[in-house]
């Protein structure tokens, strides 16, 4: 009964303050508070579908990779396919600015391709897609374990330049990958888009 006294006896000090400011600023005695409101605005329909430009630059290619599965529940939020869209209209804008190539690829980390193929569907248009052997499958493999090191966990995004190294043997062609970003979780993907998804410059 003392708790609700106490509670009501608060409600009506705020609410007298409240009053109080309100009509001091009305009479011009104190400044007027501003007060806004503001919504995140839904990403569904702002980006056009990314499309693929069939072309290869033998030098140098910004790559962005896109890693998920369709038994993972946070690969599967709703917001995430929006936001890997995003990226690569983002990605492909820096590519080209820097004169260098472009590529998405998308990897489902499922055991039977068939789920790999439905969950990458939701996320539109790749240059490339891999799906199929979880962890071990050549997608996983290549991007979180042997080549490109890093968090075996889904969903995430990477982004690196693929570039045309050295070899000492003739005719033989080697790959520098340098990364740039990586981001695990739909939240930490969420934060860095909605900050520009800003990436290191590699000339």
């Amino acid at each position: 009964m003392a708790v609700k006294l106490i509670n009501r006896r608060l409600l009506l000090w705020a609410l007298v303050l409240f009053l109080s400011t309100l009509a001091l600023s009305v009479a011009r005695l104190i400044p007027a508070p501003a007060i806004s409101f503001t919504w995140r605005q839904s990403r569904i329909g702002r980006v056009a579908p990314y499309v693929p430009a069939f072309r290869t630059d033998e030098n140098k290619e910004l790559v962005l990779v896109y890693i998920g599965s369709r038994s993972c529940a946070a690969s599967n939020d709703a917001a995430l396919p929006d936001l890997v869209e995003e990226l690569k209209h983002q990605m492909l804008r820096r590519a080209v600015d820097s004169n260098m190539g472009f590529s998405a690829v998308g990897v489902a980390v499922d055991w039977l391709t068939v789920d790999g193929w439905q969950h990458l569907a939701k996320y539109g248009a790749f240059d490339e897609i891999v799906v199929g052997r979880k962890w071990s499958g050549f997608g996983a493999r290549l991007f979180a374990k042997e080549v490109i090191v890093g968090s075996a966990a889904t969903p995430q995004v990477l982004v690196y330049v693929r570039q045309r190294g050295t070899s000492e043997e003739e005719g033989a062609t080697t790959w520098d990958n340098i990364v740039l970003a990586r981001k695990l979780g739909v939240t930490q993907i969420q934060n860095w888009v909605d900050r520009g998804a800003p990436v290191p410059r590699v000339l």
